[in-house]
């Protein structure tokens, strides 16, 4: 069987049939030209050549994408456009990872002393990483019960594997590997948490939340033989409830061990995620970006060819947040039908110089009409930190791609919108039901106008804390704690403010950057609100901090500490109190 039948000819057929059934429009031909075409050649010549048949494929994908942010393309029909783009880099043969032959990494003799303040590589005498054996082990181990001992073999009795307790005649002795398995899992268990901790709980907690995680790689690099199957071990397991945390605790770990069997450990856990993980993407790349390991971004490089969308993302966003990718392969990433690709390609346009960026606007004005909400989002807050308002103007007028918009309308307002979008506003929270983000949003916007909107959501038992975080930000600390959920406590204080709705009000007292930029660096924030007021500052201002919320705690410090300065460098007296801001023409 060529590779044409055993790989792509499937995918490629499925690709057709959705493009056949799609309604009649000149667009339609533009699909089923070129796959017809690939298919008859694919089948007279026997696949004799390959690079034009899959460049060819990759195309049509990649116009499909267009086709589904004019809306022509449906979501799903999408996704098989997808799996035939992923099919033809199986073609390729360039799957990764590739095996690394050698020895396993011996630590030279001596104590491994514990890590502090910051990530640093773990040197432990460890087995080598295998795939094929990894992956074989879990399948021989389930067979085994099934399989008959040859006849012509002695019957010699297997003599058992040692077991051991922590305390003698206490609790059921277990196997050392049981140990150790048991050890690992509880450590990135406990690291998972703490991942989630870094971003939901407030920056001047942070240093000891990272101090805690590099406790509990040092407890899993301690170990030693097999710790890296383990962690892999581990991570599967955790993927039967994915959540972001695990892989971000199993990708950081893994990436904190010396050698580069590590990396091809964390690639091959990565291809087990859903294609569609994007915010796994997400987490795997910032796990990265904070880890020591010295071959990243060599190893990020061949991630960039894996059939899997999840990888590709991942070394993506690696690679673009570092800005080490160049503007076509962006383009060519944002014209990937996978939406984990193009949400990450999108996401890291905001790290290219203007000039660069300018390249890209035009095709991230398309990406507006994704049908995948992340890349929506991506596309939006890219083009408005870059001061281009299209995002904002498509939402207000109603445009074509309003409709995609709308869910991220509120946040959209706060970046780009002004006094006179009180009632945009308002038709965008009422499409939707109220929330801890949409609360935030509405105070963010600072009219007074919403103080009896936040004052009802006190009466919410599941947003009272939310409503209760918005009054203070819009208003101020202007009731006492113990009666900040009580309406007619509230109520009574901002009438006694005589504030002026044509004012745009943070923390009781006119808009300024520098307000924004205090709140960012006083550590009182999480890592989601603040990278919310760094947009601010972004579009508002046009100051954009060095470091994004995800960085180490050290790095985020002084990245925020030059954001006051800054900010009371740009304010001026056309901002205080207003939505002002600079804008482009679109």
């Amino acid at each position: 069987m060529t590779t044409f039948e055993e790989v792509l000819r499937g995918p490629m057929q499925e690709a057709l049939d959705r493009a056949l059934a799609l309604p009649d429009h000149a667009w339609k031909a533009t699909l089923v030209r070129p796959l017809t075409a690939a298919l008859d050649a694919a089948e007279a010549t026997r696949f004799a050549e390959l690079e034009r048949l899959v460049t060819a494929v990759q195309t049509v994908a990649q116009h499909a994408t267009l086709l589904a942010a004019n809306g022509y393309v449906d979501a799903d029909t999408l996704d098989v456009f997808a799996a035939a783009h992923n099919a033809c880099l199986v073609a390729r043969g360039l799957v990764y990872p590739p095996q690394r032959a050698g020895a396993p990494h011996r630590a030279n003799a001596g104590v491994l002393v514990a890590a502090c303040e910051r990530p640093t590589l773990r040197e432990v005498e460890r087995d080598s990483f295998d795939s094929s054996v990894w992956g074989a082990q879990a399948s021989a181990q389930g067979a085994a019960e099934n399989v008959e001992a040859p006849t012509d073999e002695l019957d010699l009795p297997v003599p058992p594997k040692p077991l051991v307790a922590l305390e003698e005649g206490k609790g059921t002795p277990i196997s050392e590997e049981s140990f150790y398995a048991d050890v690992v899992a509880s450590c990135m268990d406990r690291a998972a948490m703490l991942a989630r901790h870094r971003t939901e709980r407030p920056l001047e907690f942070r240093g000891e939340v990272e101090e805690r995680l590099l406790q509990c790689v040092d407890a899993i690099a301690s170990i030693g033989g097999p710790c890296v199957r383990l962690v892999l071990d581990a991570w599967k397991r955790s993927l039967e409830s994915p959540s972001p945390w695990s892989t971000w605790a199993a990708v950081f770990t893994l990436a904190c061990l010396s050698g580069g069997d590590t990396l091809d450990a964390m690639a091959h856990g990565l291809t087990a995620l859903p294609p569609t993980a994007t915010d796994h993407a997400r987490a795997a790349a910032e796990a990265l970006l904070v880890a020591p390991h010295p071959e990243r971004n060599g190893v990020c490089r061949t991630l960039l060819v894996s059939p899997h969308p999840v990888v590709r993302a991942v070394g993506g966003l690696v690679l673009g947040r570092q800005n080490v990718l160049g503007v076509d392969e962006i383009r060519a990433f944002l014209l990937d039908p996978n939406s984990p690709v193009a949400a990450a390609a999108a996401e890291v346009v905001d790290v290219l110089s203007a000039e660069d960026a300018a390249r890209l606007v035009p095709l991230l004005g398309k990406c507006l009409g994704h049908p995948a909400p992340a890349v929506v989002w991506a596309a939006a807050r890219t083009m408005l930190r870059a001061g281009h308002q299209e995002p904002y103007f498509e939402l207000r007028d109603g445009g074509p791609r309003a409709a995609r918009l709308q869910p991220f309308g509120a946040e959209i307002f706060v970046l780009a919108g002004d006094v006179s979008d009180r009632a945009a506003l308002a038709a965008c929270l009422a499409r939707t039901p109220p929330s801890a983000a949409t609360l935030s949003a509405l105070a963010r916007f600072g009219h007074a106008g919403t103080w009896s909107y936040l004052l009802r959501q006190l009466a919410n038992e599941e947003l009272a804390d939310a409503a209760e975080a918005a009054l203070v930000m819009l208003f101020g600390e202007r009731v006492a704690p113990s009666l900040r959920q009580d309406a007619g406590a509230w109520r009574k204080a901002i009438e006694a403010m005589r504030l002026d709705s044509s004012i745009r009000y943070r923390s009781g007292e006119p808009w300024t950057a520098e307000r924004v930029a205090e709140a960012c660096a006083s550590g009182a924030l999480d890592r989601i609100a603040l990278e919310r007021q760094l947009d601010e500052l972004a579009v508002r201002a046009g100051i954009h901090a060095p470091a994004n919320g995800a960085a180490w705690g050290k790095e985020l410090d002084r990245a925020l500490a030059g954001l006051v300065h800054a900010a009371r460098e740009r304010d001026h007296a056309a901002m205080r109190g207003t939505w002002w801001q600079p804008r482009r023409a679109v």
